[in-house]
């Protein structure tokens, strides 16, 4: 699966405006004209379009994008929203941490 390469990855340049390269299954990396590359997965839930952030290329890579799309995925088979699902265990971290 996907379509991206490590190498496509480091050697995005910024554009004039926000572009993206898909890496299939709707995760893809959005490129930002400041130079910044951002990770991001679109999905569908209960009929409404949802993105979720995956973080910053180079703090996470590739290989890192794609099992958080894969483990994204398995949320929404299980009928579950990986984006209330990110914040719950958020909120759990930040109640542990006190």
């Amino acid at each position: 699966m996907g379509t991206l390469f490590a190498t496509t990855v480091a050697n995005a340049k910024p554009g004039g405006k926000d572009y993206k390269l898909s890496d299939g299954a709707g995760l893809y990396l959005l490129v930002r004209p400041n130079g910044s590359k951002l990770w991001r997965f679109n999905y569908k839930h209960h009929g409404k379009n949802r993105t979720l952030a995956f973080g910053a290329c180079p703090d996470v890579g590739l290989a890192d994008a794609r099992g958080k799309g894969d483990a994204a995925r398995r949320l929404i088979t299980a009928g579950l929203d990986p984006s209330h699902e990110q914040k719950v265990a958020a909120a759990k971290a930040r109640v542990e941490e006190k």
